[in-house]
This record gives structure tokens, C-alpha cells and sequence, in this order.
């Protein structure tokens, strides 16, 4: 492999390079932190840029963190964390539900925990959750909100909506207002019924089911 010669004097990142050494037959870069800390690193991890400082450009991030708002452990900061890592890293589990579908965060958040805070303010309870009203659209103000787990289930992609008299809502909750069970529900629509009859008559109670072979229990004498 061709190696990789470096001018001293070079800064990459908080490093300014020295000069070249060889440690244990490796040939590694000695540069100076602007910390004032020596690093010896591979010629590829600066120009690449995955080695920018000694160590601690991601210390004075994380108590920048904890300083300027004191919110780094916070449930506030945490959602506005994971809403971040969902649309922009690929490495994580749910970046196929979010990013890979298009779904991004405005500019204002994303730049600024803060201005994500005074938008959305602190969340109400315990078992509130960050949530988008319209799930295809983006994280910015309008469409989020802090909502419970029974919210955002109605809310998800899978959950069947109803528009009846112009007015849309998820099956779930006509069942809620009509009384009549979803699956009734789902299973009169899918029969061809008349949403507003589908969503609103009422189920008739089935007679008990008697076995026509069963002959009724006899008395002592037989009758």
C-alpha cells in the first residue's frame, strides 16, 4: 500500500502535524493538539478526517451539552436525539421507517436542541412520546407533538382511517364512538355496507347456539 506523506504544519481539525515517527514499525504521525496534547496517528485517520483532536473536541461536546441547557439526560433531550439519529444515520434500526423514506428534520431543529424546546415545550407525563400528526411528513413545528403510545398507535401508517360525512378518523376510534366493535366494523366495509351503516348500526345479539341432537335433560320419571 502506498503511504501517505504529510506536510508538517498541516492542521486537521485541532491537529497540527510535527512530523512523521515509527512506533513498534509502524510509521505514525506526530501532531500536537491544540489542547496542547501530543497524538500519534495514521496518515488515512486525518485525511479522512476520523481523527480530528486528541480526544477532546468529544468531551467539550458532551459537557457543552450538559452546560449550556443542563437538559443532556433529559427526556426532552433524548427524544430530540433519537428523532435526529432516525433521519440521518443509516446504522441505525428505524433509519428504514424515517430517513430511507424521506422523512427529515427541519433546520431549526436540527441545528438546535433548544429551538426544538421552545417549539415543542417540556412533554406533559411520564408515557409521552414524541409524534408526528402527519406520519409522512417531516419533524418540524406543526406537525409534532407530545403524545401517549395509545395516540401514536392510531396514528401509525397501518392504522385504517374512515371519512364519514366528511369527517376522518381511524377505525379505532368510530368503534369507540359508535360502540360497535372494529372488527364488525372493518368486516361490514369490506362486504360492501354503507360506511355510515357499517360504522353505526348496532350488532344483533345471536341466539345461543343449541345443538339440535342434544336432547333436553330428563326428569326422574322420565318425562
Amino acid at each position: 500500500m502506498r503511504s501517505i506523506n504529510l506536510k508538517k504544519g498541516t492542521v486537521y481539525g485541532r491537529l497540527t502535524v510535527l512530523g512523521v515517527v515509527l512506533i513498534g514499525g509502524s510509521r505514525k504521525w506526530k501532531c500536537r493538539c491544540s489542547c496542547g496534547t501530543v497524538k500519534h496517528c495514521r496518515a488515512k485517520d486525518l485525511t479522512s478526517g476520523s481523527v480530528v483532536s486528541c480526544g477532546c473536541r468529544k468531551r467539550d461536546w458532551l459537557v457543552e451539552m450538559n452546560t449550556v441547557h443542563g437538559d443532556g439526560g433529559s427526556p426532552e433531550y433524548k427524544a430530540w436525539e433519537n428523532m435526529r439519529l432516525r433521519c440521518r444515520n443509516k446504522n441505525t434500526p428505524y433509519y428504514k421507517h424515517y430517513g430511507a423514506r424521506g422523512i427529515r428534520v427541519c433546520k431549526r431543529w436540527d441545528r438546535s436542541y433548544e429551538a426544538f424546546l421552545a417549539d415543542m415545550g417540556r412533554r406533559p407525563g411520564r408515557g409521552y412520546s414524541l409524534d408526528r400528526i402527519d406520519n409522512d411528513g417531516d419533524y418540524e413545528p406543526g406537525n409534532c407533538r407530545w403524545t401517549t403510545q395509545r395516540g401514536q398507535l392510531r396514528n401509525t401508517r397501518c392504522s385504517r382511517k374512515i371519512t364519514l360525512e366528511g369527517v376522518t378518523r381511524p377505525l379505532c376510534e368510530w368503534s369507540e364512538i359508535s360502540g360497535v366493535h372494529r372488527a364488525t366494523i372493518e368486516y361490514r366495509i369490506k362486504m360492501g355496507w354503507p360506511v355510515k351503516q357499517a360504522v353505526f348500526e348496532k350488532a344483533r345479539r345471536k341466539r345461543p347456539w343449541v345443538n339440535p341432537h342434544h336432547s333436553a335433560p330428563q326428569t326422574e320419571d322420565g318425562r
